[in-house]
């Protein structure tokens, strides 16, 4: 997924420098759970952006912003962070082609 959305950002013009940035903010991160004061160890975070970052929207904006031209077969409903894939067929087999 990093190197994606790395490909993503340069295609909308963004310069070395930002794209070190993007590669530094997205990778090498770790996450612990807290239960009733109790802290589990730290585990490896290799997808997504950090939960809350103002930055998480726009990544998602620009991560999907070219999937209605990707996606034929199926329709298509974008809104926020959300997204909805939905494909009907009468023949099952048609719907596992997809």
């Amino acid at each position: 997924m990093l190197y994606y959305v790395i490909c993503k950002l340069k295609s909308v013009g963004l310069d070395d420098n930002s794209l070190n940035w993007f590669e530094s903010y997205l990778s090498s991160r770790q996450q612990a759970t807290s239960i009733n004061s109790t802290l589990s160890s730290s585990l490896p975070v290799s997808v997504g952006v950090p939960q809350g970052s103002t930055l998480g929207p726009l990544l998602f904006i620009i991560y999907i912003n070219n999937m209605p031209n990707i996606v034929k077969h199926c329709k298509i409903l974008l809104y926020a962070d959300d997204t909805l894939l939905y494909y009907s067929s009468k023949s099952a087999s048609d719907i596992k082609k997809y």
